[in-house]
């Protein structure tokens, strides 16, 4: 299990962006009121892939900037089947996705730099990835 505190201190120092100090502030008000500390960090007692993802596709640059700065742990795709998964706009700079699954996948507008394309995988016209032979 993987416990995530996110600091208002640590964001303030690195310089979080507007966008990024909003976000906070929102997340911040959602917890528990019992929480004393809730106004300075956000706390998530198991961080999973799917607040990973979330985060990735609802806000891609925070995401990035936010591993970029070592601020939120990152988990390895490298495996995870991912058919079908919408990743439009995800920053998947660094993502080792090694055997994933991608068949089907939308990686439309994706951040996946071209020389990371996995090997096994070709990188289409429409800027997607496909199993080679498939």
């Amino acid at each position: 299990m993987i416990s995530v505190s996110l600091w208002r201190s640590a964001l303030e120092r690195h310089d979080a962006c507007s966008e990024g100090m909003a976000l906070f502030e929102a997340i911040a008000a959602m917890q528990p009121a019992t929480d004393k500390l809730r106004t300075k960090r956000i706390r998530v007692k198991n961080w999973t892939l799917l607040h990973q993802f979330w985060l990735v596709s609802a806000y891609p640059r925070l995401a990035g900037w936010l591993r970029d700065e070592g601020l939120v742990p990152w988990i390895s795709v490298r495996g995870a089947n991912l058919q079908g998964a919408n990743l439009y706009g995800a920053d998947l700079y660094g993502a080792n996705l090694y055997g994933a699954n991608l068949r089907g996948a939308s990686l439309q507008g994706a951040n996946y730099p071209i020389g990371d394309v996995p090997d096994g995988w070709t990188r289409g016209a429409d800027g997607c990835l496909t199993r080679d032979g498939q």
